[in-house]
Order: structure tokens, then C-alpha cells, then sequence
């Protein structure tokens, strides 16, 4: 009885330590934070970015939305390799400039933005590109954010979302170790493969330090997020670029951003899979909202081995897009947006 017993009391004091436990890492993974609003925090983050801060830190990307991609080879297939994987990108920006650096096993691949111009910098093939000479002095704001009523801005920016987004704060969370909000967009409509939008704001910075979008069910197909960061002072030499000796030094175009960093190429490589054969002009957004089907005409039949391997994956639905080819009115178009292949080829109809 006195063994039976023993054995009681070990199991409840093992679930009792198991329990304590798991309401500590809750506690630690969700800070207890005052409550806001989307208007107050969305208004806090513009100031902040306004305020043009120094920040610096590493981040982790995750991308899901080519299936099948890892099974193909090739210099066309490589060109959206950023949309299928994991990636390590260092950051640092200031009033001085700006370095991004895709870190890859083998190498590294950066831009710079500084007082010696525009470069891009692939350590393992030691090639160089300046793009653009010297930015304008001062880093220069976005979008003119200094200028703007931050508060009613926003509130009239979620205005216009209301009819197709619901914009929520959502708790809170940890990102870096630091505490943050959780501002939530989800569309309204079941037609979209977007489940929901979660942009991870610091607490008490007021900076962006995660984006996830979520598909329909399951985790995250697509997120950029800091695992360490920190907003102090940056010397303004870490912005500038020189080639070092035996480099092979180029002058490189806007276009070639996309493939000397990762950052660029996962903005950039959404569109790699059609863009190289798209005519001069003609492409159109079919739809609107959450249900947009992007439509970019081909010119020609792609004839080069690695399109051929792109043209296998079509069509295909990943977790958050579809893309399929179609002919409409007497030319071939690539179709991409996140909805079903059914939603694609029902918005190709308003093609001529």
C-alpha cells in the first residue's frame, strides 16, 4: 500500500512540476503588456520609423510557397530559390546608410549603401557591382513619413482596409527576447489562401521586428524575423565598400539587386518565374483585395533549359499562391495571386 502510494505522489508531483513549468514558458513567451489599439500602435510605429533610428541585427527568413522547387537544378530555378527555404540575413541601418547581407554556407552576398555609393558584393564569386553613386546626405526618410499625422493617417489607411481586413492587436509575444505586439490582419473573404497577416511590433521601441503570413491551416509560409537585434550607435564605415583586390568589378544595374542579395531576391524572385519574358507593358491586376491575380504577358515560348524546368512546376497552388500559364486573347500569360487555380482561370476570363 505504502509502494502503491509512493507511486501516486511521484506521479502527481511529476505533473505538478510539468504544469508549473509549462505556465512559466506561457508566461515567458507572452509578456503582459499594456492594451492598445491597431490606430495607437500603428500611429507609434510610423513615428518611429520616422524618427529614422540606427538598428542592426540578424534575422531568419522562411519562404514555403513553391512546392517542389529543391527537386530542380539550374541557373533559372536558383533565380526563385529565395521562395523555397531558410535563409540568414544581417542587417544594420542608420541616418548613414544601409547593409544587407544574405549569409549562405559557402559565402556571402551583400548590399551596401554609403558614403562611396551603391554596391552589391558576392563574396564567393569576389564579384563587385556599383549600382548608384552616393545617396543624399542625411539617409533620407521613406515615403516623406516625417511629414505625415502619423495618427490620422493610419486611421485612415485601416479605414480603407475595414471592408476587405480585419486589423486586430492580438496579445503579445517575444521576438528576439524582447517583448512585442502581435497586430494581426485577416481577410474578410474565404476565396484568398491567406489565412492571416501577423506583423510582431517591439513594445518599447515601436519597431517591426517580425512578419509571418499564415496560410489557410499550419504554420507560417512565409516569415522574416529578428533573432537578435540592437539599436545602438553604428559606425557609418560598416556602410561603406571598397573591392578589394583581385575583385571582379562591374557596373551593375537596379535589376541586378535581386541577385546579389537575398533580401532583394526574395522581393524580386516572386516574379522571376515569368518576368524574363514579359513584353515591354501590358501587365494587369485582375480582381482586387485579397483575391488579386497578378497577369504578366509572355512574349515568346521560353526555349532555354532551366525555363524548361520552371515551366514544369505550372501550374501549381503552394500554401499562399497559385500560378498557372493561360492563353488569352491571342497571347500566352503567366497568372499568380493567392487563390485557388480554379479563382485563377475564372479572373483570366476578363483577359482580351
Amino acid at each position: 500500500m505504502n509502494r502503491r502510494r509512493n507511486r501516486v505522489v511521484a506521479v502527481v508531483g511529476a505533473l505538478a512540476i510539468v504544469t508549473g513549468v509549462a505556465v512559466l514558458a506561457r508566461a515567458k513567451a507572452s509578456p503582459d503588456l499594456p492594451p492598445t489599439g491597431p490606430v495607437a500602435l500603428v500611429s507609434s510605429t510610423v513615428r518611429a520609423i520616422a524618427s529614422n533610428p540606427a538598428v542592426s541585427g540578424q534575422l531568419a527568413t522562411h519562404a514555403d510557397l513553391i512546392p517542389g522547387l529543391s527537386a530542380f537544378a539550374g541557373p533559372a530555378v536558383g533565380s526563385v530559390s529565395v521562395l523555397s527555404g531558410d535563409r540568414t540575413i544581417r542587417l544594420w541601418r542608420s541616418p548613414f546608410g544601409l547593409r544587407v547581407s544574405d549569409v549562405e554556407p559557402f559565402g556571402e552576398r551583400s548590399i551596401f549603401v554609403g558614403r562611396n555609393g551603391i554596391w552589391t558584393w558576392d563574396f564567393q564569386s569576389l564579384e563587385a557591382s556599383r549600382l548608384a553613386g552616393p545617396p543624399p546626405p542625411g539617409g533620407g526618410l521613406p515615403f516623406g513619413l516625417q511629414f505625415l499625422d502619423p495618427t490620422a493617417t493610419v486611421r485612415d489607411v485601416l479605414s480603407g482596409l475595414s471592408p476587405t481586413t480585419t486589423v486586430t492587436v492580438d496579445g503579445s509575444t517575444r521576438v528576439a527576447g524582447r517583448p512585442a505586439y502581435r497586430l494581426i490582419l485577416r481577410p474578410r473573404t474565404h476565396r484568398t489562401l491567406v489565412g492571416r497577416v501577423e506583423i510582431d511590433i517591439d513594445a518599447e521601441r515601436h519597431l517591426p521586428l517580425a512578419v509571418l503570413v499564415y496560410p489557410r491551416a499550419g504554420r507560417a509560409a512565409l516569415s522574416i524575423q529578428f533573432e537578435a537585434i540592437d539599436f545602438g550607435p553604428i559606425d557609418p564605415r560598416i556602410f561603406d565598400f571598397t573591392p578589394p583586390p583581385g575583385a571582379t568589378v562591374r557596373n551593375g544595374s537596379k535589376g541586378s539587386i535581386g541577385a546579389s542579395a537575398g533580401l532583394g531576391g526574395l522581393l524580386a524572385g516572386g516574379l522571376g518565374l515569368g518576368l524574363g519574358h514579359a513584353g515591354s507593358g501590358g501587365v494587369r491586376i485582375l480582381g482586387s483585395g485579397w483575391t488579386s491575380v497578378l497577369a504578366v504577358p509572355i512574349s515568346s515560348q521560353p526555349t532555354a533549359q532551366g525555363d524548361q524546368q520552371l515551366n514544369s512546376l505550372l501550374p501549381f497552388t503552394g500554401p499562399l499562391v497559385s500560378a498557372t500559364f493561360t492563353y488569352r486573347g491571342g497571347r500566352e500569360w503567366l497568372l499568380v495571386g493567392p487563390v485557388s487555380q480554379a479563382q485563377l482561370l475564372t479572373a483570366s476570363k476578363d483577359l482580351r
